[in-house]
């Protein structure tokens, strides 16, 4: 039997991501200062997040040594580098590098909560509009709300893809819906047994 193997450090980049499973290829910078391949379902992955990836090493016939991640513990940047790196990764619809390096500078380590919950400060930033900083803001929301789904899930050990599928089909409310209703998941759609 193999054994398992964690591996913590900050997201350098990310390879190839399916927006429709969550299936990914990142490396991840470890805490060592070795940068590995890690595989499986992480979705809405960007570089300068911090995770901390559990599974199996595998080795690819073209692609060599990677750690097939089963178990994911994730966590949002936190230095203004990293939250740099986030946010001119695409992961935020209307922010490219420019945009993001202008917000960084101007808001430093705030700059996650400001994006969630008070967009309308960024309208003084060159380039961006009230109704871009709405925009901007409601993307970024819409994206912690999918990252608070997949954490809830993943105390009751249950897969990143069926956060994805929940929010296909119930859209933002979907997090509220499982934690009024959580019998929800019985559906043979979901097949989650309690």
């Amino acid at each position: 039997m193999e054994e398992r193997t964690c591996c913590e450090g900050t997201v350098h980049s990310v390879i190839f991501q399916n927006p429709e499973n969550g299936y990914t290829v990142l490396r991840l910078l470890t805490l060592e200062g070795e940068v590995i391949t890690v595989v499986g379902c992480i979705p809405c992955v960007a570089p300068g997040e911090h995770l901390t990836a559990c599974g199996l090493w595998e080795t690819h016939p073209q692609h060599g040594e990677q750690l097939r991640a089963t178990e994911l513990e994730r966590s949002l940047p936190e230095d203004e580098e990293e939250i740099f790196s986030y946010l001119s990764s695409g992961i935020c619809k209307g922010i490219g590098p420019a945009t993001a390096r202008r917000i960084v500078e101007r808001f430093g380590i705030e700059t996650l909560d400001i994006l969630e919950r008070e967009p309308e400060r960024l309208s003084p930033i060159k380039g961006v509009t009230a109704k871009r900083a709405q925009e901007i803001a409601e993307g970024f929301r819409q994206h912690m709300g999918l990252r608070r789904l997949m954490a809830f899930l993943a105390q009751y050990q249950l897969p990143p893809v069926l956060a994805m599928h929940l929010r296909r089909l119930y859209g933002g409310g979907a997090l509220e819906l499982v934690r009024e209703n959580p019998y929800l998941l019985v559906d043979e759609l979901y097949g989650v047994d309690f």
